[in-house]
């Protein structure tokens, strides 16, 4: 008999919440190296200390990490902070090929990504689901050779502040459905 009486209760709280635009329901969020830094300000701080000449100990240093706690950069990866593209120009000669190989394969470099992001959920209406994110993410690439920093960080990223919106139809969807199993 409960059980009965628990599905009304329970359409009444929905209709009431969609009438109120937006029923907060816990969130979750993501980090990932908040125990290294105090801030989004205090990272952006010691990524502005580093300059091009650095040695690599004393790049690590100022950002309070350690080589193999960030994720190496593939050659592509290298371009991209360099250049701001996966490719270079074609070159006229095969000495300017050679020249600009043996500088890229001189280089090495690290990916760090400090983040902070918050999730919430809420009904916008009885049958609408919506999610908003606040918070900041960033990424850093740096690029050496023979141990000294090449040029300054490439620090991408910023403020996140989203928000999407679904209907619980939207996850009946047989194709989203069957995406999940």
């Amino acid at each position: 008999m409960r059980k009965y009486v628990c599905a009304p209760m329970i359409m009444a709280v929905l209709l009431v919440a969609g009438c109120a635009n937006y029923a907060p329901v816990p969130g979750g969020g993501e980090t990932i190296n908040a125990a290294y830094f105090q801030s989004d300000d205090d990272f952006k701080s010691r990524v502005m200390q580093l300059q091009p000449g650095m040695g690599e100990s004393q790049v690590m240093s100022i950002l309070g990490r350690n080589r193999d706690e960030m994720t190496a950069l593939s050659r592509d990866e290298i371009v991209r902070a360099l250049y701001g593209a996966n490719s270079m120009q074609t070159f006229s000669s095969a000495r300017e090929r050679d020249a600009a190989h043996r500088y890229l394969t001189s280089l090495y470099g690290y990916h760090l990504e400090y983040k902070n992001v918050k999730s919430g959920h809420g009904l916008e209406s009885p049958i609408r689901l919506k999610t908003t994110k606040q918070g900041f993410k960033y990424n850093l690439d740096l690029v050496f050779q023979n141990g000294q920093l090449v040029e300054r960080p490439v620090l991408s990223g910023g403020i996140v502040n989203e928000s999407s919106s679904r209907t619980f139809f939207d996850y009946l969807n047989p194709g989203a459905l069957m995406g999940r199993i």
